[in-house]
């Protein structure tokens, strides 16, 4: 009997010690709370907007580059202001449906471009009548003065020594935006006569004349040239009030052409990074010029890119896309007044209800009304969330692993371990706790990303079944609650102590027994 009984004890320790820990997925549990939308007081407001993107300008890039003082002149505007996600979050990151949705503030449901609209035979979509930022401002203040500078042309140009196609050199995104309407100055690559041997020409073009095909391949402009316009512009608006809009092309070129970086990662490779060095340098005239025109100071400057690069793509769908270095842009902005006082993310919707409510336009009187849902954009400031955030992993590592590992119904966990679960959401979490039993254990760190919790430790846990209740709240009252049957043993050091005390007890008992 008394071997029976030392055998059944040992046999349960030994279980005991290698069963462990487990997590299993018992359920996901959603609960919306009432949103909380934050309301500036007071609306920005300035005299001027200069609003330029870089056509495949990596968000990742532009932060890195510009934080290591590579980007001398994105960081003068960023210093002067702030830094501001711009997700890519209605439609495929491509150049038509990113500038439609920045410049109307709606997305493809409205202004009705949902993809690229190049090449022979493709339909040629614009934005509507009247829902462009330049037409919205000039309906409010017809005294401004508006001005179109861009890389390629938007409006049709017939050249014999430009290798494309007439319908393939036509992009018609703006087409509805009226020069001398609407637009005061417009110059794009068909102001040029592309002519070989024209110095302007010469000077202008990203692409040389191919003296081979006697053609120049590409009817594309340098940021460096287009810059030069920019500035003459100014000098002849600066006394008036003006909107300026610049759209630059040299990183998307580099970026197919070569790549952003080595296969998405590593190093930023050197022809990618020259054409952020260029767009760069074409901010810092732009910047001087309006600093000499004494009108920078009531000037907003806005800096971003309509979509970023991984490799030599931008192929994504939209935020929370697998690709974050072509969702997710930075844009550099002149003026922290803009901001959201949370210092949230943003979409490219609320650009244009952004530009338009800082220039004095009333956005109550706008159709279809900026609301900031799926189709409409809302004023960084005013920005609000109310989806819940979405789960996309729960990880763990224990004291003797190198890194985190995900945790499956097979998981098993002991000792000292640590609790990370990864978020897609908007805004930092407000309040992250886990609850089982009687207690409830606030998480020790908490992101835009992940919440997590240290040095957890399971012998706090108790024995047999329990229910781990994670609840999450962002900053904008959304709730987010996961629910995990876990199964659970005591640390390894206390299934020591516990054997130690059963083998002092097998010890007194077959002492006892042989007094007996």
């Amino acid at each position: 009997m008394r071997k029976k009984t030392t055998s059944i004890i040992l046999l349960m320790f030994v279980i005991s010690v290698f069963f462990g820990f487990s997590i299993t997925s018992e359920g996901l549990s959603l609960e919306a709370k009432e949103t909380k939308q934050y309301i500036k007081s007071d609306i920005p407001h300035f005299e001027n907007v200069v609003f330029v993107t870089w056509d495949g300008a990596s968000g990742y890039w532009i932060k890195a580059l510009t934080e290591n003082g590579t980007l001398v002149n994105t960081k003068r505007v960023a210093d002067s202001g702030y830094m501001q996600i711009v997700r890519v979050t209605s439609h495929k990151t491509s150049t038509d449906p990113g500038l439609a949705t920045m410049e109307s503030g709606y997305g493809p449901a409205i202004h009705g471009i949902d993809r690229n609209m190049f090449g022979g035979g493709s339909a040629k979509l614009s934005i509507p009548d009247g829902y462009s930022i330049t037409e919205r401002l000039k309906a409010s203040d017809s005294s401004i003065k508006s001005g179109f500078i861009l890389s390629w042309e938007f409006r049709e140009i017939n050249s014999p020594y430009i290798a494309q196609e007439v319908s393939n050199n036509t992009d018609s995104t703006f087409d509805k935006i009226k020069i001398g309407v609407d637009v005061d100055y417009w110059f794009d690559s068909s102001n040029l006569t592309w002519i070989p041997g024209d110095p302007e020409t010469a000077s202008a073009v990203l692409f040389p004349f191919n003296e081979e095909w006697g053609l120049y391949p590409n009817p594309l402009l340098k940021a460096d040239y287009l810059a030069d316009r920019a500035v003459d512009f100014i000098n002849n608006v600066s006394s008036e009030r003006f909107y300026l809009r610049m759209h630059l092309t040299e990183p998307d070129q580099a970026g197919h052409g070569y790549g952003e970086s080595n296969f998405g990662y590593g190093d930023v490779l050197p022809e990618y990074m020259q054409s952020l060095v260029a767009c760069d340098q074409a901010m810092g005239k732009i910047l001087d010029a309006l600093e000499s025109a004494g009108v920078l100071d009531e000037t907003l400057v806005v800096v971003g890119a309509d979509h970023g690069m991984f490799f030599r793509s931008h192929d994504s769908d939209p935020w929370p896309g697998a690709k974050e270095k072509i969702t997710k842009t930075i844009f550099a902005i002149s003026n922290s007044s803009v901001r959201h006082n949370l210092g949230v993310p943003a979409n490219q919707r609320d650009v244009a209800p952004t530009i338009l409510a800082s220039m004095g336009v009333d956005l109550s009187t706008l159709s279809p009304a900026y609301i900031g849902d799926a189709d409409t954009g809302i004023p960084f400031w005013d920005f609000t969330e109310d989806d819940i955030p979405s789960f996309y992993d729960a990880t763990y590592k224990t004291e003797k692993m190198d890194g985190y590992e995900s945790i499956t119904d097979n998981t098993k966990i002991s000792g000292i371990f640590n609790i990370s679960l990864s978020i897609l959401e908007w805004s930092p979490f407000q309040t992250a706790t886990l609850a089982f039993g009687e207690n409830v254990v606030n998480a020790s760190a908490s992101s835009s990303r992940s919440v997590v919790w240290y040095n957890l430790d399971s012998s706090i846990v108790g024995k047999g079944k329990d229910t781990f209740h994670f609840t999450l709240t962002d900053v904008f009252g959304n709730t987010l609650e996961l629910d995990y049957i876990v199964t659970v043993k005591a640390s390894f050091s206390l299934w020591i102590s516990i054997g130690s005390l059963l083998v002092i007890g097998s010890i007194i008992y077959i002492k006892k027994r042989k007094k007996i």
